[in-house]
């Protein structure tokens, strides 16, 4: 019995007796081959991130350095002309003195981005577009917003400002306009004015009163020269006093025809040769009720 039980000992053993060196051998190389794939990947991966570094530097250095280049090779002449063109009423005087460039400077020292800017710091001036023609021309081109009405205001100082709404609501101290234009521009009642930089904020939901007034001027021109005050207190209705009715209410939609019924109303009213003024017509209830009973004359 003693005997089986020591070969039995010494032919089986322990399952960790077993050489397992291969197996051992074989997760190691597989663990290396990851890890040298990871490690290439990673470096791949710094390697592109530094290659695309260098050519975004080297393309900004390259633009940098070239307008140098191009700006010490070509022959940098004294601006000569400055051309002006705009599609409204500033004048080339004005320009000139807005700009003000220094006698002689040559015309590639001249910084056009930064004349932009001021020009469109001026709120008239919706756009302005400035370039340079070889050998010694400055051009200058300005696009102006419209005035639609017009307002009075105070500076800080309490110095009275006379002062024009722009279609889209920009206000604006106006340069180049006539007086019997500006006297054309009806008022505008019901806004609060508000001061922002150096100027004041832009007026909001201005569009359909621009429409208003625009079809109004290009259509029935007479009407339109009696339109004196525009109150945008209550948009979207638009109440306008003109120097036959007290009133006037239009809503926001179909102007054209509010226009038509407003006209037949005063031509109905021309008809009766009376020169009482109504007191208040609302275009905005419909067909119904251009004129209210409770308004009637007066």
């Amino acid at each position: 019995m003693s005997g089986k039980r020591a070969k039995k000992k010494k032919s089986g053993g322990s399952w960790r007796a077993i050489s397992q060196s291969a197996r051992q051998v074989k997760v190691s190389r597989i663990a290396k081959q990851r890890y040298f794939r990871l490690v290439c990947r990673s470096f791949a991966a710094c390697l592109l991130l530094v290659a695309l570094g260098a050519t975004v530097w080297g393309a900004f250095r390259v633009v940098e350095e070239g307008s140098k280049k191009i700006t010490s090779i070509i022959p940098s002449s004294p601006v000569e002309t400055v051309d002006v063109s705009t599609d409204g009423v500033i004048s080339e005087t004005w320009v000139l003195d807005r700009i003000d460039l220094p006698a002689g400077q040559p015309l590639m020292d001249v910084d056009i981005h930064a004349l932009k800017e001021d020009l469109e710091r001026h709120r008239q001036i919706r756009r302005a577009v400035v370039s340079r023609r070889l050998p010694d021309r400055l051009v200058i081109t300005l696009e102006e917003r419209i005035p639609m009405l017009r307002m009075a205001a105070r500076d800080s100082e309490g110095r009275r400002l006379n002062l024009l709404v722009a279609e889209d609501g920009t206000i604006y101290q106006g340069v180049g306009y006539n007086r019997a234009f500006l006297g054309s521009l009806p008022y505008i009642s019901g806004v609060q004015v508000r001061r922002e930089g150096g100027g004041f904020r832009r007026l909001e939901g201005m569009e359909p009163v621009a429409d208003l007034l625009a079809l109004a001027r290009s259509e029935a021109p007479n009407l339109y020269a009696s339109w004196e005050v525009v109150s945008c207190a209550d948009l979207p209705l638009i109440k306008i006093r003109s120097d036959e009715i007290t009133e006037i209410v239009f809503r926001n939609e179909d102007f054209v025809e509010q226009i038509k019924r407003l006209q037949a109303l005063l031509l109905h009213k021309q008809r009766e040769m009376s020169g009482m003024p109504y007191g208040r017509v609302d275009l905005s209830l419909g067909r119904d009720a251009d004129v209210p009973v409770s308004a009637g004359f007066y």
